[in-house]
């Protein structure tokens, strides 16, 4: 028993470790990168126009955004501007984000503390680089991403409690809530859990005495949601696909996720091979016990949405970017029913000691491919869905220090977002007005 105690206790330092260092890696490049053009934008059309005192201010942004505009990564970013009264910072713009990482680690070793989580479902959390990308970055997409994990987590808690302390279901609630304020595109997910909310409060006849002591949550929900339902809508047009995948579910969902992971083809269909033997055989071994897998089924439901929606109303499957969200929730739902199947298989099949064994062989050769995987990928100075967006700043900013003019936005390699950020930068630099 102390072996096992010890053992877990040592892992769990690991993993910290391997978060910390993730973490340090995210802060050094959010400070070190240019702005990106959907950043530029963000900031200057709507966190710099909202006032926190002038409530107008935030109907102009609601009635003026566009897709760029992620509501709690601008109101973040907003609240940090006026705190700290530093403007035009690249790193300053993008703290809220480096705090939801730090919130997701947290999330994840405590998940894994609790042993909810194995540590090669940890590894698959914390080893995304694509994903590591999107928190050192002013955006939502990683931020909703922290929330969504957040509301998988707490779901769990709801579970292993029997669906009776419902504290967690609220903390889970209110996760999926900011999600969505955070990118609008997780309400895609809301269907799945709402299911299994109703689902499980009916059936321990839980429903009405929760509904007598949370009505007024249940209220705030729906009318955020109603909210951010028309806002999604009105930023689309209606006329507009809602995600950007517009080939057939492989390419653009389950392609997305593996390369995630490998941008080698090769080990993309290697990983779906794996991906698709250890399922199936997953699903033999449990049969009907998979209904027990509460986040598996919830994936289901959540693919079926997604499909439905493509059909009936030609939006698109969510792909690369949009994504990103859903990607630890995922990573949850999968594990959740493989883990299952593990702890079914018969000891006398494989032998408790073998059984041990295999799983640390296992566990050692997918964390390092993983590992190495990340840090093969780092790059400090870019990021992947921007990479053709850097190398002005400097040049730029040079520029006015040696002749003390700005180029002329005119030109049309100039003419861009980022580099109107550069130029009431630098007024700002030198404490002029534009």
């Amino acid at each position: 028993m102390q072996r096992i105690v010890s053992d877990r206790g040592t892992k769990t330092a690991i993993l910290m470790l391997i978060a910390a260092f993730v973490l340090a890696m995210t802060v050094i490049r959010a400070a070190i990168t240019e702005i990106t053009y959907d950043e530029a934008f963000t900031y200057m059309a709507y966190s710099l126009e909202l006032r926190l005192s002038d409530l107008s201010s935030l109907r102009y942004v609601y009635e003026e955004s566009v897709a760029n505009n992620h509501w709690l990564n601008t109101l973040a970013i907003a609240v940090v501007d006026r705190l700290i009264e530093v403007y035009y910072c690249e790193f300053v713009i993008r703290i809220p984000n480096l705090v939801a990482f730090a919130g997701y680690c947290i999330y994840v070793c405590a998940a894994y503390r609790k042993r909810m989580i194995s540590f090669i479902c940890a590894s698959f959390l914390l080893f995304n680089y694509y994903l590591d990308e999107f928190y050192g970055l002013a955006r939502g997409y990683a931020m909703a991403q922290t929330f969504l994990f957040a509301a998988a987590y707490y779901y769990m808690l709801w579970k292993g409690a029997a669906y009776r302390e419902h504290g967690n279901l609220i903390g889970c609630a209110l996760s999926l809530m900011l999600a969505a304020w955070a990118n609008t595109v997780t309400l895609l997910v809301y269907p799945a859990f709402g299911i299994l909310w109703l689902w499980h409060l009916i059936r321990e006849k839980q429903f009405l005495p929760f509904l007598k002591k949370w009505i007024w949550f249940v209220v705030l929900f729906l009318l955020s949601s109603l909210f951010l339902l028309r806002y999604h809508m009105k930023i689309s047009e209606w006329g507009m696909p809602l995600f950007t995948g517009h080939e057939d579910f492989y390419h653009s969902v389950v392609r997305t996720y593996l390369e995630m992971l490998t941008s080698s083809p090769t080990l993309v269909l290697l990983f779906l091979a794996v991906l698709c033997v250890v399922s199936l055989s997953a699903v033999v071994i449990l049969k009907k016990e998979i209904i027990h897998c509460d986040l598996t089924v919830s994936l289901g439901i959540f693919i079926v949405t997604n499909i439905l929606m493509n059909i009936l109303m030609k939006r698109g499957y969510i792909t690369e970017r949009a994504a990103v969200p859903f990607y630890g929730y995922i990573v949850l739902s999968i594990f959740e029913f493989w883990q299952a199947a593990w702890e079914k298989l018969d000891g006398k099949l494989l032998g408790h000691e073998r059984k041990r064994k295999m799983h640390a062989v296992i566990t050692v050769l997918i964390v390092c491919a993983l590992g190495f995987h990340f840090l093969n990928s780092l790059t400090l100075k870019s990021t992947t869905d921007w990479k053709h967006n850097y190398g002005r700043r400097d040049r730029l900013l040079a520029g006015y220090i040696t002749t003390g003019e700005f180029p002329e936005l005119e030109d049309q390699e100039l003419n861009s977002c980022n580099d109107e950020f550069y130029r009431v930068k630098y007024w700002y630099i030198i404490n002029t007005n534009p």
